[in-house]
């Protein structure tokens, strides 16, 4: 089948995640007053609704300094933001322990409750970063999707579904 549309990242790699080029479509069909195409449904019912990203940490390069103390007290517990509705649909309050879980395994975590400015509804962000000896269990590597993109072999990481629920 040929290619009908590449979408390329602002670091000028392809886009890997559906769930990403579906996003960026819907916000610019909502900007200019359009209807909104409905999303694919393949994962309608699906046991993992949540859709996590997991960029790197702001205090840690990628998993460097993970272990040093200063790097740690700045960057903080792990973390798991949520939209505030999909929080509220699970019963999650800001700081709370929470489970952050898929087919793959879990990891723990403290909820951080946002808005649309921090982080759309149906996603989860888990930054990596942190160690899992340091952290006593798995982090945000563990529960990520290894699967490659069919365009480009990309990494699909950012299309790793999952669930979170309170501890």
């Amino acid at each position: 089948m040929p290619i009908r549309l590449a979408i390329f990242d602002c670091d000028g790699t392809l886009v890997d995640s559906g769930a990403t080029i579906y996003a960026a479509l819907k916000s610019s069909f909502e900007e200019n007053g359009l209807d909104v195409p409905p999303p694919d449904e393949h994962n309608a019912g699906s046991p993992y609704p949540l859709f996590m990203l997991s960029p790197k940490s702001h205090a840690f390069l990628n998993s460097q300094y993970g272990n040093m103390a200063y790097q740690r007290r700045v960057q903080g517990e792990q973390s798991v933001v949520m939209h505030a509705d999909d929080a509220e649909t699970r019963g999650i309050d800001e700081g709370q322990p929470v489970r952050v879980h898929n087919a793959n395994g879990e990891i723990t975590g403290v909820a951080r409750i946002g808005a649309g400015d921090l982080v759309a509804r149906g996603v989860v962000i888990v930054p990596v970063g942190h160690w899992r000896k340091v952290e006593g269990g798995p982090t945000a590597n563990a529960i990520t999707r290894t699967a490659f993109a069919d365009l480009g072999n990309a990494p699909t990481f950012s299309d790793t579904r999952v669930e979170v629920t309170p501890t």
